[in-house]
């Protein structure tokens, strides 16, 4: 059996219908553009997206750069309970945290901690076990509290801010990629695109397919969430 240039054979496919009910649904007036980086300071990932970190999948929370008014992933999330570096005892360098899927290694997190430290610390991501959501940090030990937000300040180019990443302001309603699979040496290739993206900011949604730390996002003191009706809050699942 041959198959047309471009196209992928041997994957399944599971739709991913984020909304609840539709007819409530309205999504932001564009044009809104993903920011993909480039292949070696990418942005926009799914680091839970074995195989296809690139692809970023309806439901995706999405947060706003203050700058370049560009939209990455969400990179929002709490600390859990389970690591030396979390909780009480002695302070280590490996964060466990909720949802580890949207930050990339070589970015700065600003952490708040404990152990007498009245100020946030920054610390550069060396590693990501994404598996097991352990954030790796370079530099010395610390002690953080479970449930302390951390997130990200300035990206993986380690200069540029990333100011308002750490913002929920809507979800992303459909599949994107920051590769171009229509070319098949590009994509081998690794270079990344900006692209267009549909964004839902009012809607009735599932959220078996909410991507990210959404009980950070829907905590967080500024959000832009406030049109999401989330279907566990509405039917108590």
């Amino acid at each position: 059996m041959s198959y047309l240039g471009g196209t992928r054979a041997g994957r399944t496919i599971t739709p991913r219908n984020i909304l609840k009910r539709t007819g409530d649904d309205f999504y932001l007036p564009g044009p809104n553009v993903l920011d993909a980086g480039t292949s070696t300071y990418r942005r926009s990932v799914d680091g839970k997206n074995t195989g296809y970190t690139n692809e970023l999948r309806a439901g995706c929370i999405m947060a706003q750069i203050t700058a370049s008014k560009k939209w990455v992933p969400c990179k929002r999330t709490t600390v859990e309970a389970g690591g030396s570096g979390s909780g009480s005892g002695a302070g280590s360098t490996v964060i466990p945290v909720v949802d580890s899927r949207f930050f990339v290694v070589g970015e700065t997190l600003t952490i708040p901690v404990t152990g007498g430290q009245t100020t946030p610390i920054t610390r550069v991501i060396s590693s990501i076990d994404y598996d097991n959501d352990l954030i790796t940090v370079a530099g010395a030990a610390f002690q953080v509290n479970t449930g302390a937000v951390i997130y990200t300040s300035t990206l993986s180019d380690g200069s540029t801010s990333a100011a308002g990443c750490e913002i929920p302001r809507a979800i992303l309603s459909q599949t994107v990629w920051t590769t171009n699979l229509e070319d098949p040496i590009d994509a081998a290739a690794g270079t990344l695109y900006d692209k267009p993206i549909q964004l839902l900011y009012r809607g009735y949604v599932n959220v078996d397919y909410i991507l990210g730390d959404y009980a950070a996002a829907r905590d967080a003191t500024t959000n832009y969430l406030t049109g999401i009706l989330w279907d566990d809050r509405q039917q108590n699942n």
